[in-house]
């Protein structure tokens, strides 16, 4: 089995063709950087804009300055339609966050990039 750079641009390109076939968009908020982490809160939302309820929401954070190090965690989806969790981001800064989402058949990534501010210490 093939998993050389082609075969892994033909699954991005392949991914990238659903996501646009879903017609899914994203609004990220990052929270302030704290003791315990930030919290992220993600919201998703359909072609005509209705939330998307029911998705198990996985994030990988990476820090702009420490690509080889990534943070993982589940966001929970709340009653308004959005997915909130507190994920252990250590540093202010730019992060990128890979979102990973599910609902029945329908995959759904996306990569968004956010600035951490600090927070209480």
């Amino acid at each position: 089995m093939d998993h050389g750079p082609v075969h892994l641009l033909d699954q991005r390109m392949a991914q990238d063709s659903v996501n646009e076939s879903l017609g899914w968009t994203t609004m990220l908020a990052l929270g302030t950087v704290a003791r315990d982490g930030a919290q992220v809160t993600l919201r998703l939302a359909d072609a005509v804009g209705t939330p998307v309820r029911g998705a198990r929401v996985r994030v990988t954070a990476i820090h702009n300055l420490d690509g080889a190090r990534h943070i993982e965690g589940t966001l929970a989806g709340q009653d308004d339609g959005s997915y909130v969790a507190r994920i252990p981001l250590d540093r202010t800064g730019l992060w990128e966050l890979q979102i990973d989402a599910l609902r029945g058949h329908d995959h759904f990534t996306a990569s968004l990039r956010a600035d951490a501010t600090a927070g209480p210490r």
